[in-house]
Parts: structure tokens; sequence; C-alpha cells
């Protein structure tokens, strides 16, 4: 596919193309199922005609709640198919944080199965009291319609084989495909939109840069609702003819007894992912096939990751849910140094500068300041808040990252932190003013402050400091709980701190200074 764009300009059409090429290769793997690209084609097809059947004229999006099985993926293509934006939910929420993402977003559909730690997604799904009018279940039990349900996967799939969608109705490359959570600083998430065109684009290009090709076995970490698991995973994979590998949900030591089965030959995760298998008695670097490992965590992860799987295929990525997954990434092919040292160069059509965050002045090479994106990749902005884009993209088009780094005299860029509220937690991008605003939600809290602290495993997780309102007792069990069942586990605070009014360390202009609580925290826990 040398011009991506003009060959596939949509994601249903991507897969068609490379279908038409390996019809027979399987294009999902998943512990429990295989998909080749043809059945891959066959099934999203089917799917997509009858959800055509049962949706209604509306651009509502469609919502998906599900860990990483065939059906997810299935869905995605099916979505795809009938031009609907899929609306991808993290179902390890809680039941008050799915409610608030469907009152919030309104999806005319929901797409659901599978299980977590917390038992049936479909089940939390019926629960809940936001739910779309219609919801599908990928669920065996849900079969024929049970609970008020449509009939289950494979029987939509096989009842509708045969039914052929409007071909006028196939999607532009504009055409939005994703509306992606992202955590900003406030206490709601933002969606950003992102098109056919752009996502396909996406997967073609980091296909390029990490040496994908048909037969390559690229086994992924992410969960299906990050755009590590579509833009540069899924995508990635079908662009170039490759298998994508996967598992429902990450463990470490079935996911490298699944890599040294199945020979895998690149791998991408993220930080944690990385950290746990490295100490996984079932790490064997001699029994890998692998080829290429990707990751963004910076150089000293690099070169742990190196030298414990005794790999020199380390290359690095930079990106987030605003720039459309990762448009800097290092090449496979680059000098060894260049991929643990840098987060490599932008792709084709992309441009990166480092600009001073306060007067805007672009820095030349080594000068650090604000990481700035602009081209193809960067989102279309904002679902329904114009104001939150144009904040983040300004008028001649650079995205505004809140990320602190630096350029080489290669164009190589060097990440050195985070200007906005956000904690990295495992590979979840949480806003601290989330976990603050439930915390301020409980009666006996006036104020709270969520700050990171170190974590061997996740790189950082939430602690608190509150202060309570007159006459309330300190009982941070009671708060902990209050946030259990508020807040996903990933999100809940590890520590909490009581601090009396008037003892909150202040800027000159009254605000509170996170960085002073963070070296508070860091005394308690040393």
């Amino acid at each position: 596919m040398n011009n991506p764009s003009a060959a596939a300009p949509s994601v249903p059409l991507l897969l068609k193309r490379t279908s038409a090429s390996y019809p027979d290769n399987v294009a999902v793997w998943t512990p429990a199922r295989r998909l080749t690209y043809s059945q891959l084609v066959a099934e999203s097809a089917s799917l997509a005609s009858a959800l055509r059947d049962a949706l209604g004229d509306s651009d509502d999006p469609v919502a998906l709640v599900m860990p990483n099985i065939a059906e997810a993926y299935i869905a995605y293509f099916a979505v795809a198919q009938i031009g609907r934006r899929i609306l991808p939910l993290n179902p390890r929420l809680t039941e008050r944080e799915m409610d608030a993402a469907m009152a919030r977003w309104a999806p005319e559909l929901a797409i659901c199965g599978g299980v977590t730690k917390d038992g049936s997604v479909t089940e939390r799904v019926l629960s809940l009291r936001h739910r779309p009018g219609t919801i599908v279940s990928s669920d065996a039990a849900r079969r024929g319609g049970l609970g008020g349900l449509p009939p289950s996967f494979d029987v939509i799939v096989r009842d509708s084989r045969g039914s052929h969608l409007d071909s006028a109705k196939e999607p532009a490359p504009d055409d939005d495909w994703l509306i992606q959570l992202t955590s900003g600083t406030t206490a709601e998430p933002k969606g950003v939109r992102l098109g056919h065109g752009q996502c396909v684009r996406m997967g073609y290009e980091i296909g390029r840069r990490l040496g994908l090709a048909a037969g390559d076995r690229y086994f992924v970490c992410n969960p299906v609702h990050h755009l590590g698991s579509t833009n540069f995973g899924l995508l990635a994979a079908i662009a170039h003819g490759a298998t994508y590998y996967t598992m429902p949900y990450f463990e470490p030591d079935e996911a490298l007894d699944i890599m040294v089965r199945e020979r895998c030959t690149v791998h991408q995760g993220i930080g944690s992912h990385y950290l746990v298998e490295m100490t996984s008695p079932r790490l064997n670097p001699q029994a890998l096939s692998l080829r290429t490992i990707t990751v963004g965590g910076g150089p000293e992860l690099a070169r742990r990751i190196r030298d414990a799987f005794q790999s020199d295929g380390v290359v690095q990525r930079y990106g987030s849910s605003e720039s459309g997954g990762a448009p800097i990434c290092g090449s496979h092919d680059d000098p060894l140094p260049s991929r643990l040292d840098t987060m490599g160069r932008p792709l084709p059509g992309v441009e990166v500068r480092v600009a001073d965050a306060g007067a805007g002045t672009v820095q030349s090479s080594g000068g650090e300041g604000e990481i700035q994106i602009r081209g193809w990749s960067v989102m279309k902005g904002y679902l329904h808040d114009a104001e939150a884009t144009s904040t983040a993209i300004d008028t001649d088009g650079w995205l505004h990252t809140g990320d602190m780094g630096r350029l080489d005299a290669d164009g190589n860029l060097l990440f050195i932190s985070r200007l906005v509220d956000i904690l990295r937690v495992g590979g979840e991008n949480v806003a601290a003013r989330e976990i603050e605003a439930v915390l301020e939600s409980h009666p006996s809290v006036r104020q709270a402050q969520v700050i990171p602290i170190p974590h061997s495993i996740l790189n950082e997780v939430p602690a608190a400091f509150v202060e309570l309102e007159p006459g309330a007792l300190f009982d941070p069990q009671q708060l902990a709980a209050f946030c259990t069942t508020n807040l996903a586990r990933y999100k809940r605070p590890a520590k909490i701190w009581l601090i009396t009014n008037g003892d909150w360390p202040m800027t000159g202009s009254g605000k509170v200074r996170k960085g002073a609580l963070r070296e508070m925290a860091l005394e308690y826990i040393r």
C-alpha cells in the first residue's frame, strides 16, 4: 500500500483489501478464538447488516464495552462498515462511572460481553440507569433474547449471512470512526474525534516503523478501548497483512507463554506490562522469537527491556489520544542508541516542535519546552466542546500536548515530563481532578488534592490529601471504601492523608502547591 489514504480511505475498505490478498491468513488471534481475514470480513459484514437494521437515522455513537475478545474486533469493523462512530468504554469502570459515560455520550446501542474481575460485563451494562435502548451481547448465555436482549453474536451473524450492505454508505476518509475518551485536567473525560482516514494511515505508518509484514505475529497487550489496541495495534497489523495477537486481560505469565508458543515476532505494550514480564519466571529470552519490542517509557525503561529480553530490537514511541495514537516513533532500522535514548521522529506528514510554555517561542535544537504536534494525525476536535478544542489546537493547527520535551540535532524527540495534572497509572491516563471531585462529594470532605506517588509496577498511583468539614472525623478506611464504590480500581488512592485548614502549601496567587504535596507524600511513604 504505497499511498494508504488513497488505497484504503476507510477502515472497512482497508480490511477488505488486505483480505483479498491474504484471505486464509489469521487476522485476529485470541486464546478462545482465531479469525482469518475472510472470516473477519464475513462476520463483521453480517453483524453490520443486523446493526443497521436495529439503528435509527441519528448519528449517535455505538458503545463498545468489552475486554480483548474476538467479538470486540468483529464489532469494531461492523460499526465502521455502517458509518457509525464507535465509543469504546473501559469495562473496568464502576457502575457509577459507566452510567455517567452513557448519560453524557448517549449511545444509541451498546455492544458488550465478556467478564472482568467484577463479573459479567453484560450484567453490569443491563443494570445501568442510562443504558441504551438496544443492547447486543456476545455472551452465549444471552442467546435468544434472554433478559430483553436481542440474539447474541453467533445468532446475529448466522441469520444475517448473505445480507448485503449498501455500498453507497461506505464511510469517507474524513468521517468520524472513533470517539476516544481521554482524561483531561477536568473531572469529566473529553471525547476525541478521530476519522477513518487518519486511523488507517496511523496503522500503516506505525506498521512501517515497526517493520511489520505479512506473516508477522504482532502481540499487543493494550486493552481494546486504547488507541494502542486499535490505531497502532489492530490497524497496523491489518494494514500489512500481519496477525494481531492479544488476550482478554493482560497476565504476564500467560502473555510470555503465548509469545513463545505462537512464535510472536513483534511485541507492543506499556511500561507496566514489561515490568511484570521482566520479573516473571516464564521470561526466557532464548525461547522468544521477538524481532521488535515497542514501548513508550523513556530511556531507562528501554534499556531495562533490552537487557531483560536480550534484544536489540527495542523501539520507542510517543503520542496521545489527541495526537491520534503514536505520531512520533522510532524505526526498527534506526541506530540502536537513537531507539533507546529517544522517542523517535515524526511519522511522514506530521510535524513536531518544542516551544516555550510561557512565551510560546519555538526552541532550537536542544532547547526544552512544550511538545507541539501538527499534521494529519491530530484529532478533529473534542466532541461537543469547541472551547476545549480551541484551547488544545491553536489557530495554526498546532496541538499543545501539555508535555515537556526537546529535540536532538536529528529531529528525534526526548520526553521530559508532563505539564498538565494527569497521572499515568499503568497504561491509563487519570485526571487528578476526577479523583478529587469524587472525594469532595463525600459529606466529610471539604477539599481534596491528588498527587502521584511512585509504584514499582504501575509507574505511579494516586494518593490524596483531604481537608475535612468542621466537626468531621478522619476515617481513611471509610474514604477508601467510598472510592471503591465510585472509582475504577486504577483510579483509587493508594494513600489518603489529612491536612487541617490553613496547612495547605500555597503559591503566592493562592493555589495549592502540588509539588510540595508530592514532597510530603514521599516523606510519608519513605
